[in-house]
């Protein structure tokens, strides 16, 4: 009865189980039946994981012979039984055009990874597999947006020394929105002031946003680099006007289901 709501919830008590179970049926299981049926509905749950990510090979397999020439790594490792279990996966789409957004403001993921934990180690090996795919050299010339994720910023000022490094504003914003709720006005003096096309209007909002509230402009000043949020900052050569990454649907819902699990 309940392994699909513990395949999307693990989390579930048992009493909440005993609490559905009398709602629906007018019955009275007790805490140890549910506890008991919880634990089995789990190992049905990770047997199922455990079948799927047995065939993550054949997977790698037909992306590359239906994505001819494209990248695709799948990593595994010997845990303490002894049995090899999955570790990483890398695929990256070999592409014939440039990607980025079209004129309906979509993009297009060409490359995705899986990792057991998000750390420095595993973003330099994601990266340096995208600056391979996508010839980015020591990255001068390109841009590249992401949050501040500590292991993501040493990975690219590793392997992509030139890059013009952005830090995403939407990240930002939410941020300085949970450490200052109160504040009506912040939202559109922020959004001035990153979205200042260059040095006269950046001191003139920022202006603004200190004369609103010292706290809210200290809080931005101080902790963010709005060298690396402003428009009024980004490199000449660079094609790209962006402001925040593109964290689409598929992707937060895919890292939820990885978190639930």
């Amino acid at each position: 009865m309940f392994i699909h709501d513990l395949r999307n919830d693990p989390l579930l008590k048992p009493i909440e189980m005993q609490n559905r179970i009398h709602e629906r049926y007018n019955m009275a299981p007790s805490h140890d039946q549910c506890r008991k049926a919880k634990k089995k509905a789990l190992e049905l749950i990770e047997e199922e994981f455990n079948e799927q990510y047995a065939r993550m090979k054949d997977y790698r397999d037909e992306l590359k012979a239906r994505n001819p020439h494209s990248t695709v790594e799948v990593r595994t490792k010997i845990n303490e039984k002894g049995t090899e279990v999955f570790y990483s996966f890398y695929m990256c789409f070999r592409l014939l055009a440039a990607v980025g957004r079209d004129a309906n403001n979509q993009i297009y993921p060409f490359a995705w990874a899986v990792v057991q934990v998000e750390n420095t180690e595993s973003w330099l090996w994601f990266i340096r597999h995208l600056k391979n795919d996508l010839g980015l050299g020591n990255g001068d010339g390109f841009t590249v947006i992401s949050d501040r994720q500590k292991g993501l910023l040493n990975a690219v000022n590793e392997v992509l020394p030139e890059i013009e490094h952005r830090m995403c504003a939407r990240h930002i914003y939410g941020n300085m929105k949970k450490a200052h709720p109160k504040k009506p006005r912040m939202k559109s003096l922020f959004w001035s002031v990153v979205e200042s096309f260059n040095d006269g209007d950046y001191e003139r909002n920022l202006a603004e946003m200190k004369k609103y509230d010292v706290e809210v402009y200290e809080a931005f000043m101080c902790r963010r680099n709005p060298t690396n949020c402003s428009r009024a900052f980004f490199k000449t050569q660079s094609c790209c006007g962006g402001l925040v990454t593109a964290v689409n649907g598929m992707t937060r819902l895919t890292n939820g289901m990885l978190v639930k699990r």
